[in-house]
């Protein structure tokens, strides 16, 4: 499937869901000797030399302190408990019932939300707790399918597009619903055309592990392509992997010496496979010299 629950905890909490955890086994099933190694490449790890004690002890305590702490999939980047349902419910019911998506409300510990964000929160809870994934899914689908005025901008334009990529998962996984995976497809490619980092994301994975279910061909360059422009949005799990892609010439011409920032951009951003790629890369190199 796209989602793969055990290997994406590993994962940093803004990249994709188990699509991560394919993607790494993917990439680390190849030899870091497979880079071919250039004076930029070894310029762009020495940079990290100075402060590499530092760089691992601070990962090391983020690991220790943030193990537990990570949900069990990556994406939607808030995920509430199951207790949080009734709380979420009864703030909706109380001040969104009768007020646009748009509409702004104060909600503990959090600030100002949409009505529209309290709606996605209350179906993520619903989904990713396994409360009635079928109700969360029908949620999904009224925030995806909001009125023209409603989509034209702004936060909550915003969450009816991830309400896309959420449905578009659901269907792909089979995520508590009846797997199915073409109309899946046809959701993520629905957000990615509306310019969803997540969407965008999704579709890039989907082409680079191909999805015979969901009529996906397998396409190294234009799961590059697509993991560049959700890079250039800002998606930490796709600036990872097109880094990866550029360390290893995958769907594009490798480019050691411009991989390496990238890896390392999303390693401090959180992303934890991209840790463990950047230390290999400073071992290995040091058994070069």
């Amino acid at each position: 499937g796209l989602w793969v629950m055990s290997l994406n905890r590993l994962a940093s909490g803004v990249a994709s869901a188990g699509a991560v955890a394919i993607l790494v086994s993917s990439a680390s099933s190849r030899s870091l000797a497979s880079c071919t190694k250039d004076k930029d490449y070894y310029e762009a790890l020495a940079k990290l030399r100075p402060f590499e004690m530092n760089m691992r002890e601070r990962w090391r305590r983020d690991d220790e302190e943030g193990w537990r702490k990570l949900p069990a999939r990556a994406w939607p980047p808030r995920q509430p408990d199951a207790h949080e349902l009734d709380g979420l419910e009864r703030l909706w019911k109380a001040k969104c019932a009768d007020r646009g998506r748009r509409e702004e409300v104060m909600v503990d510990n959090l600030g100002k939300r949409s009505c529209g964000q309290i709606e996605f929160d209350i179906a993520t809870t619903l989904v990713f707790n396994n409360l009635d994934p079928t109700n969360g899914l029908e949620r999904y689908k009224t925030l995806a399918m909001p009125s023209s005025e409603d989509i034209k901008d702004g936060d909550d334009a915003n969450v009816g597009v991830e309400a896309m990529v959420a449905v578009g998962v659901m269907l792909v996984e089979g995520l508590g619903v009846p797997e199915d995976a073409k109309r899946g497809v046809e959701w993520i490619k629905r957000a990615a055309e509306r310019q969803s980092p997540q969407g965008t994301f999704e579709l890039a994975t989907l082409c680079y592990t191909g999805s015979l279910a969901g009529g996906v061909a397998e396409d190294e360059r234009k799961a590059f392509t697509l993991f560049s422009k959700a890079a250039e949005m800002g998606h930490v799990g796709a600036t990872y992997m097109k880094g990866d892609c550029l360390l290893d010439g995958v769907g594009v011409d490798a480019v050691p010496g411009a991989a390496v920032p990238l890896i390392y951009s999303a390693a401090e951003k959180g992303h934890r496979f991209a840790r463990q790629r950047i230390l290999q890369l400073l071992d290995s190199t040091k058994m070069d010299s």
